[in-house]
């Protein structure tokens, strides 16, 4: 599994859109936006689903309410949240079935994000839909 956290980035109002790819085995490649609170979230829903795996869940880069629309911050920021969903999408156990980052790629369960759509589907079921 692949995932790019793209370079250009859709600012809305005060705060900024990631899009982000993500290449699955089979071949098919999903497109989400995702805002950064949101990765706030899954951070926080690996933790409480995945306790004996806290020291492995990457940290998160931090905020910074001065220069969060500046290039250069932007710039440093999309790399490392990249590095943190391809971490979590590689480990054998929190980024295989149906758990907590397939939930919320798809929007769906506790770490989907708030304002996104709900697809109400597991990755599973994508990935079964693909391949018939």
């Amino acid at each position: 599994m692949g995932v790019v956290v793209k370079g250009t980035l859709s600012r809305i109002g005060a705060y900024v859109v990631y899009e982000i790819e993500i290449a699955l085995r089979s071949g098919t490649t999903v497109l989400i936006m995702r805002r950064y609170t949101e990765f706030v979230r899954l951070r926080d829903a690996l933790c409480k689903a995945y306790p004996h795996l806290r020291g492995t869940i990457p940290t998160l880069p931090g905020k910074n309410h001065m220069h969060k629309l500046s290039p250069e911050f932007l710039g440093d920021r999309r790399p490392r949240l990249q590095r943190f969903l391809r971490t979590v999408a590689l480990h054998p156990e929190m980024g295989q079935g149906d758990g907590v980052l397939s939930q919320w790629v798809l929007g769906s369960g506790p770490s989907a994000p708030h304002n996104g759509t709900r697809l109400g589907l597991k990755l599973s079921d994508l990935l079964r839909r693909r391949e018939a």
